[in-house]
């Protein structure tokens, strides 16, 4: 109290310090503001006036003002400046400026001047919040260590400690902290961060049952249904997930989560306009949303006539949070799909600049630099994926890409790699294929010749019946290698199939080869009927190769001694 009041004003301020108390008892705001505030106006230095000033701001949530009556009072007031730091640092920390806050705790811890236990509690807390968990759990087991002897309740705390254990990868602790804060309470979150670390843990029905009990201790926590859902999702129970979503959305149709997750189940249903009018309702709710915009440009994006609202939305999703990687790669697969290859390959650039371990960016880029035919750069790009996946098809692709090069040892390389990595893929027979001819064309016919008949061998009676070009390949490898009834036959097969040039020059040679005259002779008339360029006897052969037919020198010499006319 100031010393040079008079006792008439020493008597007031006596009378607006407790009347503004006694307002303060009967939770009466205003009322002990205007009192606390007259109180200052006779002692502008009143530490109990700017005190209960604070603290009254600091409960109604008027932190600035709160912050400010601190300040004020720490120039003012020589008396218990501890409390006025730990007010500042409490109304910072429920602002959520916890770095600014944390010194100031650490400042009130050192100085002794209040309750150490509640100020280590407030400690862990803050860490907490700063996502440094170790020392969080160092001030939490502090408070818990002092004030479980004393009896007192300690459930946030013990909370508190079972997520940090959870955020640091520690399932079964935090699990063991989890159900010591529900001993005595039995709040929402308590129930949910338990159910999430049993989640983590693969003990989904132990997560169901504490869900379930939460829900029958909070039925209107719309985040307990929501997280319920969640685990059924997991364990792809997918009408009972549904239910779940469903009725957290009857309990609160503006949880964004929700409603998000309602969009994503309307878009895997195929029930594209009930997604997007759940996608639409989240970006009322927060426009800044941004996996509502880059699913709703994922679902537009498959309509032609809406592809302008797919550009649109990309870019949004791109403008707010410009350093997530897979809304730029979304969006390249867009120009991608729709011949915007320059675009794409832009896009699918910075995808690879925000996360340089994404395969996937690196094989599109390839398949764009492919269609562009910038076949050197695309396989620059699938060398890159293959650094970082040596599956998901890359071999295959960089197979593909040396095959249209012309590189036919590069394709053998990559494309018995691929077959080494996975026989199963739907490509495999393409493979095969691919390297068979490379084979052929290098002149390894015996190895081509293995894999021509792998593929033939996985054929139904029906696609045997069609498979023309195989059987005739297999054919001219026969040929190469002096096995002509083999030859023969597949020759054979292979005109039935299909009576096209290539199969019959193949069949008219081994007919020859073997002196079967009357046979050969029909095969070469219809050949020529196919084929008018044969007229022109070996000029034929030499035009066909022009077109693109392939012979090996071994039977272009049968094929002069045949076509010498």
């Amino acid at each position: 109290m100031n010393a040079q009041l008079s006792v008439k004003k020493e008597k007031e301020l006596t009378e607006y310090l407790q009347s503004g108390f006694n307002y303060l008892k009967t939770n009466q705001t205003k009322e002990a503001v205007q009192q606390y505030k007259k109180a200052l106006k006779i002692d502008p230095s009143n530490y109990n006036a700017y005190y209960n000033l604070g603290l009254i701001y600091a409960k109604t949530k008027q932190f600035d003002e709160a912050l400010a009556i601190a300040d004020e009072a720490l120039l003012k007031c020589s008396e218990d400046s501890g409390s006025l730091y730990i007010l500042k640092a409490n109304c910072l920390s429920d602002m959520g400026r916890y770095e600014e806050a944390l010194p100031l705790f650490l400042k009130d811890l050192q100085s002794a001047s209040g309750d150490s236990s509640k100020v280590n509690y407030n400690l862990g807390y803050t860490y907490a919040k700063l996502k440094d968990y170790q020392n969080a759990l160092i001030y939490l087991k502090r408070f818990i260590e002092v004030e479980s002897i004393k009896g007192s309740n300690c459930n946030d705390a013990y909370f508190y400690v079972g997520t940090c254990y959870m955020e640091l990868n520690d399932y079964s602790v935090a699990v063991d902290y989890f159900d010591l804060a529900l001993i005595d309470s039995k709040f929402y979150s308590y129930y949910y961060n338990k159910a999430e670390a049993l989640s983590k843990l693969k003990r989904n029905d132990e997560a169901i049952a504490v869900i379930s009990e939460g829900i029958i201790n909070n039925p209107n926590k719309e985040v307990l249904y929501h997280k319920r859902y969640q685990i059924y999702r997991e364990l792809k129970q997918k009408d009972k997930s549904f239910e779940d979503l469903k009725k957290a959305y009857s309990i609160n149709p503006n949880e964004g989560d929700v409603l998000f997750d309602m969009g994503s189940y309307y878009s895997e249903d195929n029930r594209m306009d009930d997604a997007i009018k759940c996608y639409h309702k989240c970006i009322s709710l927060n426009n800044n949303l941004t996996g509502a915009y880059n699913n709703l440009a994922n679902i537009y994006k498959e309509n032609k006539l809406k592809s302008d609202s797919a550009e649109f939305y990309y870019k949004k999703a791109i403008e707010i949070l410009p350093s997530e990687a897979s809304f730029y790669y979304n969006f390249a697969s867009y120009y991608k799909n729709i011949g915007k290859y320059d675009e794409a390959i832009k896009l699918y650039k910075k995808t690879v600049e925000l996360n340089p371990n994404l395969s996937s960016a690196y094989k599109n880029m390839g398949i764009v630099y492919s269609l562009m035919k910038e076949t050197d750069e695309a396989i620059k790009s699938v060398h890159e994926a293959l650094k970082i996946d040596s599956d998901d098809g890359n071999n295959a692709l960089l197979a593909s890409l040396y095959f249209d090069k012309l590189d036919y040892e590069n394709t053998i390389v990559y494309a018995t790699k691929a077959l080494r990595i996975d026989k199963k893929r739907i490509s495999t027979n393409e493979v095969l294929n691919m390297r068979a001819v490379s084979r052929q064309i290098l002149g390894d016919y015996k190895n081509a010749l293995y894999d021509y008949l792998e593929i033939f061998s996985s054929y139904n009676p029906a696609e045997k019946k069609e498979a023309a070009s195989i059987l005739s390949n297999i054919g001219y490898c026969y040929l190469e290698d002096n096995q002509l009834q083999n030859s023969l036959k597949y020759f054979s097969e292979s005109v039935n199939s299909s009576s096209e040039i290539d199969q019959l020059i193949g069949l008219f040679t081994v007919q020859y080869l073997l002196n079967n005259k009357e046979a050969f002779k029909v095969t070469l008339s219809k050949a020529i009927a196919v084929e008018p360029k044969l007229k022109q006897g070996f000029k034929g052969i030499e035009m066909l190769e022009s077109d693109g037919y392939f012979y090996t020198e071994k039977h272009k010499k049968t094929l002069k001694k045949i076509l010498m006319f």
